[in-house]
């Protein structure tokens, strides 16, 4: 705990002041009280401020901000600035760190001036608002769930009388339906139902009310302006009060005319199966085109306003866009490059690669990922040998990148990563493996067998790691585009191991291939011409 030497007069003056504002009923108060010189030292603090702390109010006395709460004490002390520049008191939220996790304390804080109107302390008043904090944010998200699936979702809410009046719906309806909502209000739902349908509706209607049936599915359609006929799907439910009495029916309905003609055209497309296949490769490859020209343009205009040095909560509202925008643009990356290797077209540019140089950049590249991840990363001890391969450069290193932030994401803090380069022995021809280990948890056989699945993330969607699940699956099939392969090896609680195996260079292609007898032939032959 450290102890300044304060200035003699001020020390005096808070001293002699601190007796007039401390009276007993502040030092038993639920309050948290303190009063601090102008260098942000403890002069005075209640019970309770100790109590918050652990220790005596004697050993509080001398210390600041840096001793109790390093981490928020940089805050606290602007805080405490403000208040002494300004010369009047302020409400501030602020956030201390404390054994048993952080507190959320509401501070009024304001300045003790002297005679001459000069700061010569800073007091504090404080609550512990933490646990309605919580609840707050609880509640919060409660009603951001409910705002969300009651405005926000694609589902059309709608609330009736038993005889089909409508008493209130989401305004969604509109949206999908195109009738005012307000307009909708007060009239009957049968009036806008096609004719055809309007007595099986009714129907379903009646064994709602009459039959006791406590929830039915209808399939109709209602008339959109403009003389357009929609087919919805709609469940509907009773309501019942505490005694079992109809209070209305609650309808819950999506437009599922484009979802009735999908499966038309899929009965009399399934001989084209492998077309559609195509078509949705091409479908991916054009909209991720589209999609990535005006999301480079928000993201060029956030990064301007963040070189602008907009004040808080701006800045923050702009990290989130530029955070957003970078994970979609990445994930647009990957569904490119997913529907480019599944396309005839991909093109590749194979060449004579120098392995241990291309995994010494890639280390190089995750650095800064390693770092903030508290991840070790190391590589073969140099100097690292010459190992040629024939491969694309720029899809190795994009395969042996992915294998790498995969290894760092799922691995944990102070763990390691090593990766390695060997030539392993192979029956189908000379190969070059560049292998990753990480100290991560390890994997299962059942999430191995579902690990190149596109999409399938494990069950680790929301365990707050990000990621698409279109990785590893893209990885394999670049690998195999090259004539390669991926593999893993893993054990839960050990770690895993991913590798891809690319072709050693081979020598250039002649007139006459020969076969692998022929070739060690001729080498034999060689070799004693040599010799002689």
């Amino acid at each position: 705990m450290s102890n300044g030497t304060t200035q003699p007069a001020t020390a005096r003056a808070i001293d002699a002041l601190a007796p007039a504002l401390l009276v007993p009923m502040i030092e038993a108060a639920a309050a948290i009280v303190s009063l601090k010189d102008p260098f942000g030292r403890y002069r005075w603090v209640n019970q309770a401020f100790a109590d918050l702390l652990g220790l005596e109010t004697t050993a509080i006395i001398g210390s600041s901000d840096f001793d109790h709460w390093p981490d928020a004490a940089p805050a606290l002390r602007g805080n405490d600035q403000r208040v002494l520049t300004r010369r009047r008191g302020a409400h501030f939220e602020e956030i201390v760190h404390l054994a048993d996790g952080p507190r959320t304390l509401l501070a009024q804080k304001f300045p003790v001036l002297d005679a001459e109107g000069v700061p010569t302390a800073i007091a504090s008043v404080a609550t512990d608002i933490t646990e309605l904090t919580r609840a707050t944010a609880t509640l919060a998200a409660r009603e951001r769930v409910l705002s969300s699936v009651i405005g926000a979702s694609p589902d059309v809410i709608t609330i009736l009388e038993t005889d089909g009046t409508l008493r209130t719906t989401s305004i969604a309806f509109e949206r999908v339906f195109g009738h005012p909502t307000r307009a909708l209000v007060g009239r009957c739902l049968f009036d806008i139902v096609h004719p055809g349908d309007v007595t099986e509706v009714r129907a379903g209607f009646a064994s709602l009310a009459e039959a006791g049936e406590q929830r039915s599915t209808l399939r109709f359609r209602i008339h959109r302006p403009g003389d357009e006929w929609v087919t919805i799907e709609a469940h509907a439910q009773l309501m019942v009060d505490e005694v079992g009495r109809d209070e209305g029916v609650v309808m819950v309905s999506r437009d599922v005319s484009d979802r009735i003609a999908l499966e038309a055209e899929l009965r009399t497309a399934r001989d084209e199966a492998e077309r559609a296949s195509q078509a949705k490769s091409e479908f991916l490859s054009r909209v991720s085109h589209e999609l990535r020209t005006p999301l480079n343009a928000m993201l060029g205009f956030a990064q301007l306003l963040e070189l602008d040095g907009l004040e808080p909560p701006g800045a923050e509202y702009v990290d989130q866009i530029l955070s957003a925008g970078d994970h979609l643009l990445q994930l647009i990356n990957e569904l490119l490059d997913l529907a480019r290797v599944e396309s005839p077209q991909l093109s590749l540019h194979p060449e004579s690669v120098d392995a241990g140089a291309l995994l010494a950049d890639v280390v190089s590249l995750v650095g800064p990922l390693a770092a903030r991840a508290d991840v070790e990363v190391s590589g073969p001890p140099p100097p690292v040998p010459t190992v040629t391969a024939w491969a694309d450069r720029q899809r190795v290193t994009q395969v042996m990148l992915n294998l790498l932030s995969n290894a760092l994401k799922y691995n944990h803090p102070g763990g390691r990563v090593t990766v390695g380069i060997d030539r392993p022995p192979d029956d189908a021809g000379p190969i070059v493996r560049l292998w990753v280990h990480d100290t991560g948890p390890g994997l299962t056989e059942d999430q191995i067998g579902r690990l190149f699945v596109p999409f399938d993330r494990l069950g680790l969607d929301h365990a707050g790691i990000e990621g698409t699940g279109v990785g590893l699956s893209l990885s394999r099939g670049l690998a195999e585009r090259m004539g390669g392969r991926l593999g893993v090896r893993s054990s839960p609680g050990v770690g895993s191991t991913f590798w891809i195996d690319i072709p050693a260079e081979r020598p250039a292609v002649v007139d006459h291939p020969e076969t692998g007898a022929d070739l060690d032939e001729r080498v034999a032959t060689v070799t004693e011409e040599s010799a002689a």
